[in-house]
């Protein structure tokens, strides 16, 4: 679609101002809802899926920025899913259009796809522990990065990814969604407590159980691949792959 430099600043939902998608630059592959709380893509479509904040994301006391979803619709025919992150120029502040994927986009920093991180600082790909093509409608997940610049991912409040990729968070940050994959339809949700029902525990699946409390503890060490690592980049774009994994 052609760049715009002009989209509403906020949308209401749930009696509160959030942030909504931008309506007019995203991916050729997506439509965003005439509120701008929801993102789908056809689930045929593979390219041209991106979508952005309309605005900065705020800031909590903790100095951390973050956006959460919830995932509304989900297929479980591919091998990846969402990839999430920020960026500090999204194309509509410089009145381009949009690019056909987040690592074209400049700087970015995502998580997801098929378990892999990317880091537009040093355009490097490496590996994550979170799966988004496990993710299941009524799934949410928050993409936050720390005042050190980390970025954390959270599927319903359990941790499953931390990574220190250095974002610089001097300045404001723009979320970032490519909804690929499994991963069909989100809507973003506002506040901390309105995605769980009063009185139920957030949804795990049995694997989540017995990995939490372990995954929790991991951080990627870097995203660089030495020989004999055992890692190698995948021909496709979503990132790195183990060896004897499929891409």
């Amino acid at each position: 679609p052609a760049a715009a430099s002009t989209s509403p600043a906020s949308h209401a939902m749930g009696g509160k101002d959030v942030l909504g998608f931008h309506q007019h630059v995203h991916g050729n592959a997506v439509s965003v809802s005439a509120n701008g709380a929801s993102v789908s893509r056809q689930p045929s479509k593979k390219g041209g899926c991106l979508a952005f904040t309309d605005g900065p994301l705020p800031r909590r006391p903790d100095g951390s920025a973050a956006f959460k979803f919830k995932v509304t619709s989900a297929s479980a025919e591919h091998k990846e899913g969402v990839g999430v992150g920020v960026t500090t120029r999204p194309p509509y502040l410089r009145g381009r259009s949009c690019p056909e994927t987040g690592d074209l986009v400049e700087p970015s920093w995502l998580v997801g796809f098929d378990g892999a991180a990317w880091d537009g600082a040093s355009k490097e790909w490496g590996l994550s522990d979170w799966q988004p093509a496990k993710l299941v409608v009524g799934d949410t997940v928050e993409a936050r990065v720390t005042k050190s610049g980390d970025l954390q991912i959270l599927v319903n409040r359990h941790s499953v990814a931390t990574h220190p990729l250095r974002i610089p968070t001097g300045g404001a940050l723009v979320g970032v969604v490519e909804l690929v994959g499994n991963t069909t339809g989100i809507t973003l949700i506002a506040g901390d407590d309105h995605h769980r029902s009063p009185g139920k525990p957030p949804k795990r699946s049995k694997d989540s159980k017995e990995k939490s409390s372990s995954v929790e503890e991991k951080v990627m060490s870097g995203l660089r691949t030495p020989p004999g690592s055992g890692v190698s980049i995948s021909a496709s774009r979503w990132g790195a792959i183990r060896q004897g994994t499929s891409a």
